[in-house]
C-alpha cells in the first residue's frame, strides 16, 4: 500500500479493497504495523498494541471474505481504541500513570 493511499484512504475505500480481493485483511494490519513500529516512538499515539488479536482477526476475516461472507460493512478495516475504552482482558490507563496496572475486567458497550 502506497503512502499516498494510506492519507486517502477512507473506511468504504478500504472495505471496497478487501472485497475486490485487490489487499487482504492480513496485509492491512502488517502494513499498519509497520507504520506503527516506524513512527510510534515518535509520536507516542499508541500505549499498547495487540498483535496477536489483530492477525487472528484478520486471517479471520479473509477467510470469510473468501467464502464468499460480506455482511459486515467493518470487517478488515483497522482501527485503534483509545486507552479510556475498556477492553476485557487489556490494560486501560486512560493515559494515566496511576491507572496503568489496570486490567478491565469486561468490555465497554
Amino acid at each position: 500500500m502506497a503512502a499516498r493511499d494510506e492519507k486517502t484512504l477512507t473506511i468504504a475505500g478500504t472495505r471496497a479493497l478487501l472485497q475486490r480481493g485487490e489487499i487482504s485483511a492480513r496485509e492491512l494490519v502488517t502494513y499498519y504495523f509497520e507504520r506503527i513500529a516506524e513512527r510510534n516512538a515518535e509520536l507516542g499515539a499508541y500505549l499498547e498494541v495487540f498483535e496477536k488479536d489483530a492477525f487472528a482477526a484478520a486471517e479471520a476475516t479473509d477467510r470469510r471474505i473468501a467464502a464468499g461472507d460480506s455482511a459486515l460493512p467493518f470487517w478488515g478495516v483497522p482501527l485503534a481504541v483509545k486507552d479510556n475504552i475498556l477492553i476485557k482482558g487489556k490494560h486501560a490507563s486512560a493515559g494515566s500513570r496511576i491507572l496503568e496496572p489496570y486490567v478491565a475486567a469486561y468490555d465497554a458497550t
